[in-house]
């Protein structure tokens, strides 16, 4: 656009010029005849630099201070992008002059990658050769299931249980983790994570993590509070209060479920807790009879009795 401008400008300056030249030598010829030709022509010479310099030199200059003016120093770091005269900050938000605009920003691509299908088949070796092939007939299956629904929640969940089972756990891992992106709104595909890194992979800080991230998703589903208190109960922090209190959040959370009441009466029991271990297996029952579950009330009182 500017160099457009300077263009017309030029070819503008040229025309004027030129008709100024006509001019001038229109009144030099006069000059001429009146014998005042050499004065006349100095001044001719005069006004034409003159008119050089203000229609050709100074607009150049002037359009190449202006072009200075407009180029900007671009800046990139890990916490802002920075020019002259705007800030933007990593959430888009630019100030221009002491005031803010809000950058449009494209939306960023969030597909996720599927574990691929092609994966080696190993069948450990107590699986006898007739429960081999029904597993791999399985495998089998749930992968062409896979293949025709590549986003059903269940087809996946299924493919990573048989995973599981024949110890292939990076495959189980990877389909469960993906799920997690899949549906983020359930919390099974953390437990199960939870559950490798806790049994076979003893990694129980990730066992950790991804228990409660399954509590994050669904406070009310009792398995991540028991395989919780499980893992602190046994193996991990064990020398603190977190395998009681993880069994309390989860009372409250879950409208005081009975299969927690047992577990928490269960545990002050085997530390010699009578006491609590009475009142906890009392709760449980009560609530087993209020829920119609008469065998499994009478059980508890047995526990009671026995105590």
């Amino acid at each position: 656009m500017q160099k457009t401008r300077r263009m017309a400008g030029f070819l503008f300056a040229l025309c004027f010029i030129c008709f100024l030249v006509a001019v001038v030598l229109y009144l030099s010829t006069i000059a001429c005849m009146l014998k005042e030709q050499k004065n006349n022509l100095v001044i001719a010479g005069l006004v034409i630099a003159i008119l050089i310099v203000i229609f050709i030199v100074l607009p150049s200059k002037t359009n190449e201070q202006n072009s200075d003016k407009n180029v900007e120093v671009i800046t990139l770091n890990e916490e802002a992008v920075t020019t002259t005269d705007v800030t933007i900050d990593v959430d888009g938000n630019a100030t221009i002059q002491g005031g803010a605009i809000q950058i449009d920003t494209q939306p960023q691509d969030t597909t996720v990658q599927a574990p691929r299908l092609d994966r080696e088949i190993s069948i450990p070796d107590y699986f006898d050769s007739n429960a081999s092939e029904i597993m791999r007939t399985k495998i089998a299956d749930a992968i062409l299931n896979v293949k025709n629904s590549k986003r059903s929640f269940d087809n996946w969940l299924t493919l990573g249980n048989l995973y599981n089972q024949i110890q292939d756990y990076e495959g189980a891992l990877e389909v469960y983790e993906y799920i997690n992106i899949l549906s983020p709104e359930n919390n099974i595909g953390y437990t199960n994570v939870g559950n490798i890194y806790h049994y076979n992979l003893q990694d129980f800080e990730k066992a950790e993590t991804n228990y409660l991230l399954s509590i994050t998703k669904d406070v009310s589903s009792e398995n991540a509070y028991i395989e919780l208190h499980t893992l602190y109960k046994n193996v991990y922090k064990t020398d603190t209060s977190s395998a009681v209190d993880i069994l309390l959040e989860g009372l409250e959370n879950t409208d005081n479920n009975p299969d927690l009441m047992v577990m928490l009466a269960s545990y002050c029991k085997e530390n010699g807790d009578k006491e609590n271990a009475r009142s906890w297996y009392e709760a449980a029952r009560d609530r087993a009879l209020k829920d119609g579950k008469q065998s499994f009330a009478d059980l508890l009182q047995e526990e009671i009795d026995n105590l």
